[in-house]
């Protein structure tokens, strides 16, 4: 129930989006200006000083310039709609008690910097359990599933009382079969 900006770990959302978007490809290269972006006048910087990345390195060396950049082509509405299918801002329905839904503005309420900074993690706030969430339906080929702790309940002689089976919430992006 307790909340954060996902910082580093939430790169993979515009990257898979833009990515899903057809905006940029794996191989597809971005300058990260040595480790010093200015962006709306504000300075963005990398904890390297890298020069130019492919969109894979750009995870693998989670540059902040690099999200950054990604998160602009992508764009303001395409970036809130992938953090909002990717369940951002919303309880993911696991039945435990004091859940909360995580912190995402809605577009009104961005400034200038905030397509820049939210790609890498900040101006949003969210539980361990989305982040997993998100980064399970990466994994599935786009299928947003609700979380589930266990998979059946059993008494104390071990029969089931209750079984509990996988429940697709939404395609996140593009892949995801009904069927999965």
């Amino acid at each position: 129930c307790d909340v954060a900006e996902p910082g580093s770990t939430f790169k993979v959302v515009p990257v898979s989006g833009a990515l899903n978007e057809g905006v940029v490809r794996l191989t597809d290269a971005f300058d990260c200006e040595r480790g010093h972006f200015v962006y709306a006048g504000k300075v963005l910087r990398d904890h390297e000083s890298y020069g130019v990345l492919t969109v894979e390195n750009i995870i693998t060396k989670s540059s902040n310039i690099g999200a950054a950049k990604i998160g602009i082509k992508l764009g303001e509405a395409r970036m809130y709609q992938y953090m909002r299918d990717f369940g951002f801002g919303a309880r993911t329905g696991i039945p435990l008690l004091g859940e909360v839904g995580g912190i995402v503005h809605p577009l009104k309420d961005w400034n200038k910097l905030s397509i820049s900074r939210i790609p890498m993690g900040h101006e949003i706030a969210a539980t361990p359990m989305q982040m997993v969430m998100a980064l399970c339906a990466i994994a599935n080929k786009g299928c947003l599933m609700r979380p589930m702790l266990v998979d059946r309940l059993e008494d104390r002689e071990g029969k089931v009382v209750a079984k509990y089976y996988p429940q697709r919430v939404r395609q996140a992006e593009h892949g995801c079969d009904q069927g999965d």
